[in-house]
């Protein structure tokens, strides 16, 4: 019983240590959706749901992602491995599928661009980047007739990269401030008349690059955060008011670069994940407009360190997807969904490496298993050795052993042998006698003794 309960201790303890291999495969439940008041309640479980699409997009980061209005898919284009991506890819988080798009004519390969979906219409707008210079140009992309279509407005934005960009909740704007290098400046696509305008609100953010911003749904105002200049400060901008505000709320998230954010559909709620500040983030922070609030969110299980990743909202659902990022040591590309109310299911499937560490764990576990197994019988052999010895032992007891009697040779009186052990130093406690007590071959000490002699072999 007791090799059973140390061999039941040693292979849950093996199992629980090998969970950390798989532990982006492993879902826990635990969200409260909502209180009373409508304001969410954030508990530790899963938010974060790790999907599999097969195919899906190589290994990138720096790359951007915005929402196609009307539908549940997300648009991502560019980034970076060994070089600079120009491709299209399409994300269907109702099927869970990427698709790559064939299109007759497209952007360079860039990175640290923006993009942004234009409110009620099936088209992304995308600005600046960088593939071996800074990027000035604007493109606008169709989902409906995939294509891609370059702009030449009269007036627009300086050439720059490490901006950001958020389109204006109800409208067909998109706003844009910032940028590298040390861009200050507010501008505003309408896509009524295909042009940009810059605002000159009173104030502004000041210096701000690889900040991120996000729109504030039911409102014509839109969020900024982060950046390598002042990463800690929360900014709203107001378009009816053309005005930028400083929220400073009483708990944000650290200063933070590189980061993602995007917008929770159906909520005044915008979502932030990761980045770089002192070191890499896996930071889930939620700012809730209405109330001017951050909160991080706790969770067990999500997509883990990275920076230079992207997100969007997904239309229509409390959704957000997250793709790719720098870890500190490789590209990635795995696909990640946000729930605000948790009924997402994370996708269980075992890749090549997953498969590897499941071997390793599982050979190590039969290892365990097998020098546990041995180092049992080792015990139970001593133990059983031990025993024996006892049994030797004067007075010690055999099983159905009964003490009996036998003659003094000499005197003839009886002698009580109460010992096992043989063979056995005898004495008469009436004439002194002394001789020992032989047993050549009953173990089970039955009367049937042999004797040297007479019953006993006298030592005089």
């Amino acid at each position: 019983m007791k090799g059973t309960s140390i061999l039941s201790t040693i292979i849950i303890s093996s199992l629980v240590l090998a969970l950390p291999l798989f532990a982006d495969d492993i879902v826990t439940a635990g969200y409260d959706p909502a209180d009373p008041d409508g304001e969410a309640v954030f508990g530790i479980g899963d938010h974060w749901f790790r999907k599999r699409p097969e195919p899906a997009p190589p290994p990138r980061d720096h790359h951007a992602m915005a929402p196609i209005y009307g539908t549940d898919k997300v648009l991502m284009f560019g980034g970076w491995d060994t070089g600079n991506y120009a491709d299209t890819w399409v994300y269907d988080a109702g099927g869970n599928d990427w698709t790559k798009k064939e299109t007759v004519l497209n952007p360079s390969g860039r990175i640290k661009h923006a993009v942004a979906p234009i409110w009620g219409t099936d088209r992304v707008l995308m600005f600046g980047g960088y593939d071996t210079t800074k990027r000035g140009d604007t493109w606008i992309y169709s989902h409906g007739s995939n294509a891609w279509t370059k702009h030449a407005p009269l007036n627009s934005p300086s050439p720059r990269d490490s901006h950001a960009m958020a389109s204006v909740f109800g409208t067909d704007k998109v706003l844009l401030y910032g940028g590298s290098p040390g861009e200050v400046d507010t501008w505003v696509y309408d896509s009524s008349d295909a042009g940009w305008t810059e605002l000159q609100p009173a104030g502004n953010p000041g210096v701000k690059y690889k900040h991120v911003m996000a729109e504030i749904d039911g409102t014509d105002q839109v969020l900024l955060f982060g950046g390598q200049v002042n990463g800690g400060e929360t900014w709203v901008f107001d378009l009816s008011d053309n005005t930028w505000t400083e929220m400073e709320p009483e708990e944000s998230p650290s200063a933070r670069y590189y980061v993602a954010m995007a917008a929770v559909s159906g909520t005044d709620r915008v979502l932030l994940f990761g980045g770089r500040g002192q070191d890499f983030g896996d930071e889930t922070w939620i700012y809730d407009a209405g109330d001017n609030t951050w909160e991080e969110v706790p969770d067990l299980s999500g997509p883990g360190d990275r920076r230079t990743h992207a997100m969007s909202r997904v239309y229509g659902e409390d959704k957000v997807v997250l793709f790719g990022g720098f870890d500190g040591d490789e590209k990635l590309d795995d696909t990640w969904i946000f729930s605000l109310e948790s009924d997402e299911e994370s996708e269980f499937f075992f890749s090549t490496d997953d498969l590897q560490s499941l071997a390793v764990c599982l050979t190590a576990i039969l290892i365990i298993i097998i020098v546990v197994v041995l180092l049992i019988l080792y015990f139970l052999m001593k133990h059983s050795r031990e025993v024996m010895r006892d049994r030797d032992k004067p007075g010690g007891k055999k099983e159905g052993y009964k003490p009996f009697v036998i003659p003094c040779p000499k005197c003839k009186a009886d002698i009580m042998v109460t010992s096992q052990k043989r063979p056995l130093k005898v004495r008469c406690p009436y004439c002194n006698t002394k001789g020992t007590l032989h047993d050549e071959f009953d173990k089970e000490l039955k009367r049937d003794l042999v004797y040297a002699g007479s019953m006993m072999r006298i030592a005089l």
